[in-house]
Protein backbone atom coordinates (compact mmCIF):
# COMPACT_ATOMS: atom_id res chain seq x y z
CA UNK A 1 0.00 0.00 0.00
CA UNK A 2 1.51 3.47 -1.36
CA UNK A 3 1.18 6.57 1.13
CA UNK A 4 1.50 8.85 -1.83
CA UNK A 5 -2.17 10.50 -1.99
CA UNK A 6 -4.44 10.01 -4.42
CA UNK A 7 -4.08 13.48 -5.77
CA UNK A 8 -0.01 13.30 -5.95
CA UNK A 9 -0.71 9.71 -7.91
CA UNK A 10 -2.97 11.10 -10.19
CA UNK A 11 -0.98 14.33 -11.19
CA UNK A 12 1.72 12.10 -11.63
CA UNK A 13 -0.03 9.16 -14.15
CA UNK A 14 -1.17 12.74 -16.34
CA UNK A 15 2.47 13.26 -16.37
CA UNK A 16 2.29 16.26 -13.68
CA UNK A 17 5.12 16.14 -10.90
CA UNK A 18 3.97 18.17 -7.90
CA UNK A 19 7.04 19.57 -6.35
CA UNK A 20 8.10 20.87 -9.56
CA UNK A 21 4.98 22.68 -10.41
CA UNK A 22 4.38 24.03 -7.52
CA UNK A 23 7.94 25.64 -7.30
CA UNK A 24 7.43 26.96 -10.68
CA UNK A 25 4.49 28.29 -9.62
CA UNK A 26 5.98 29.97 -6.18
CA UNK A 27 9.05 31.16 -8.27
CA UNK A 28 6.13 32.66 -10.89
CA UNK A 29 4.61 34.44 -8.28
CA UNK A 30 7.43 35.68 -6.74
CA UNK A 31 8.61 36.89 -9.91
CA UNK A 32 5.69 39.15 -10.50
CA UNK A 33 5.78 40.32 -6.74
CA UNK A 34 9.00 41.71 -7.16
CA UNK A 35 8.37 43.86 -10.20
CA UNK A 36 5.26 45.93 -8.90
CA UNK A 37 6.38 49.57 -8.53
CA UNK A 38 4.29 52.42 -7.22
CA UNK A 39 3.19 54.72 -10.37
CA UNK A 40 1.09 57.03 -8.61
CA UNK A 41 0.05 58.21 -5.20
CA UNK A 42 -1.64 61.20 -3.37
CA UNK A 43 -4.91 60.69 -5.66
CA UNK A 44 -8.42 61.63 -4.71
CA UNK A 45 -10.20 58.64 -4.68
CA UNK A 46 -9.12 57.47 -7.94
CA UNK A 47 -11.89 55.31 -9.97
CA UNK A 48 -12.08 54.43 -13.54
CA UNK A 49 -8.30 53.99 -15.29
CA UNK A 50 -7.69 54.10 -19.10
CA UNK A 51 -5.37 54.59 -22.04
CA UNK A 52 -6.22 56.93 -24.50
CA UNK A 53 -4.92 56.59 -27.74
CA UNK A 54 -1.88 58.62 -27.28
CA UNK A 55 -0.34 55.68 -25.24
CA UNK A 56 -1.27 58.01 -21.45
CA UNK A 57 -3.43 56.52 -18.80
CA UNK A 58 -6.16 58.81 -17.57
CA UNK A 59 -7.68 58.70 -14.45
CA UNK A 60 -10.87 59.23 -12.61
CA UNK A 61 -10.55 60.90 -9.27
CA UNK A 62 -13.86 60.70 -7.44
CA UNK A 63 -12.67 63.65 -5.56
CA UNK A 64 -12.77 64.78 -2.01
CA UNK A 65 -16.87 66.21 -1.59
CA UNK A 66 -17.75 69.47 0.06
CA UNK A 67 -19.90 71.13 1.95
CA UNK A 68 -22.84 72.11 -0.49
CA UNK A 69 -25.93 70.86 0.62
CA UNK A 70 -29.45 70.67 -0.31
CA UNK A 71 -32.77 70.93 1.28
CA UNK A 72 -36.10 67.69 1.29
CA UNK A 73 -37.89 70.99 -0.06
CA UNK A 74 -35.62 71.13 -2.86
CA UNK A 75 -35.84 67.31 -3.54
CA UNK A 76 -35.87 64.09 -2.04
CA UNK A 77 -33.23 63.19 0.10
CA UNK A 78 -30.91 60.16 0.88
CA UNK A 79 -31.91 59.13 4.28
CA UNK A 80 -29.36 58.75 7.05
CA UNK A 81 -27.40 56.17 7.96
CA UNK A 82 -25.90 57.11 4.07
CA UNK A 83 -27.28 60.36 3.66
CA UNK A 84 -27.28 62.67 3.82
CA UNK A 85 -25.22 63.60 0.90
CA UNK A 86 -22.85 66.61 0.40
CA UNK A 87 -21.51 67.88 -2.51
CA UNK A 88 -19.03 70.18 -4.35
CA UNK A 89 -16.55 70.53 -7.08
CA UNK A 90 -13.43 68.76 -6.45
CA UNK A 91 -13.59 65.90 -8.53
CA UNK A 92 -10.78 65.78 -11.78
CA UNK A 93 -9.49 63.72 -14.69
CA UNK A 94 -5.46 62.99 -14.54
CA UNK A 95 -3.45 61.99 -17.17
CA UNK A 96 0.27 60.28 -16.75
CA UNK A 97 2.64 60.26 -19.27
CA UNK A 98 5.08 56.89 -19.61
CA UNK A 99 7.52 58.99 -16.52
CA UNK A 100 4.93 59.14 -14.21
CA UNK A 101 4.62 63.18 -15.09
CA UNK A 102 0.76 64.25 -14.13
CA UNK A 103 -1.63 66.64 -16.09
CA UNK A 104 -4.61 67.53 -15.00
CA UNK A 105 -7.33 67.26 -17.96
CA UNK A 106 -10.37 68.33 -16.12
CA UNK A 107 -10.82 69.81 -12.64
CA UNK A 108 -13.69 71.24 -10.62
CA UNK A 109 -15.77 68.42 -11.61
CA UNK A 110 -18.99 67.65 -9.18
CA UNK A 111 -18.38 65.32 -6.12
CA UNK A 112 -20.51 64.18 -3.09
CA UNK A 113 -19.54 62.74 0.37
CA UNK A 114 -22.35 60.05 2.09
CA UNK A 115 -23.45 61.10 5.92
CA UNK A 116 -20.69 61.42 8.87
CA UNK A 117 -21.63 57.74 9.44
CA UNK A 118 -19.41 56.51 6.30
CA UNK A 119 -18.26 59.42 4.61
CA UNK A 120 -18.04 57.57 1.64
CA UNK A 121 -17.00 59.96 -1.53
CA UNK A 122 -17.51 59.51 -5.37
CA UNK A 123 -17.74 62.15 -8.23
CA UNK A 124 -16.48 61.20 -11.50
CA UNK A 125 -16.62 57.57 -11.79
CA UNK A 126 -15.23 56.39 -15.09
CA UNK A 127 -13.31 57.52 -18.13
CA UNK A 128 -13.29 56.40 -21.55
CA UNK A 129 -12.61 57.01 -25.28
CA UNK A 130 -14.50 56.86 -28.55
CA UNK A 131 -12.02 57.83 -31.20
CA UNK A 132 -10.27 60.51 -30.19
CA UNK A 133 -12.43 62.00 -27.50
CA UNK A 134 -12.76 61.48 -24.11
CA UNK A 135 -15.46 60.84 -22.22
CA UNK A 136 -16.22 60.53 -18.68
CA UNK A 137 -19.46 59.30 -16.25
CA UNK A 138 -20.30 61.80 -13.49
CA UNK A 139 -21.86 59.98 -10.50
CA UNK A 140 -21.35 62.86 -7.83
CA UNK A 141 -23.93 65.10 -8.82
CA UNK A 142 -27.76 65.81 -8.62
CA UNK A 143 -29.87 67.33 -6.22
CA UNK A 144 -29.90 64.28 -3.71
CA UNK A 145 -26.25 64.32 -3.90
CA UNK A 146 -26.01 67.99 -2.42
CA UNK A 147 -25.77 69.48 -5.82
CA UNK A 148 -29.04 71.00 -7.40
CA UNK A 149 -28.28 72.48 -10.47
CA UNK A 150 -26.04 69.81 -11.99
CA UNK A 151 -27.13 66.47 -12.93
CA UNK A 152 -25.20 63.26 -12.98
CA UNK A 153 -24.41 62.64 -16.29
CA UNK A 154 -22.08 62.44 -18.72
CA UNK A 155 -19.49 65.00 -20.12
CA UNK A 156 -16.21 65.25 -22.69
CA UNK A 157 -13.02 66.25 -22.77
CA UNK A 158 -13.50 70.40 -23.25
CA UNK A 159 -17.44 69.84 -23.23
CA UNK A 160 -17.45 69.57 -19.19
CA UNK A 161 -18.53 72.69 -17.28
CA UNK A 162 -19.33 71.71 -13.51
CA UNK A 163 -20.57 68.39 -14.85
CA UNK A 164 -22.87 69.33 -18.06
CA UNK A 165 -21.60 68.17 -21.02
CA UNK A 166 -21.80 70.66 -23.91
CA UNK A 167 -22.04 69.94 -28.05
Amino acid sequence: MSSTSPTVRLLRRLGILSVPLLAALALAATAAAASETVFATGLNNPRGLEFGPDGKLYVAEGGLGGTLTTTSAQCEQVPPVIGPYTGGFTADIVRFARNGTKTVVASGLPSDQTGPARSFRSGVADVAFVGHRLYALLAGAGCSHGDNIHPTSSCWQNGCRRGVGRN
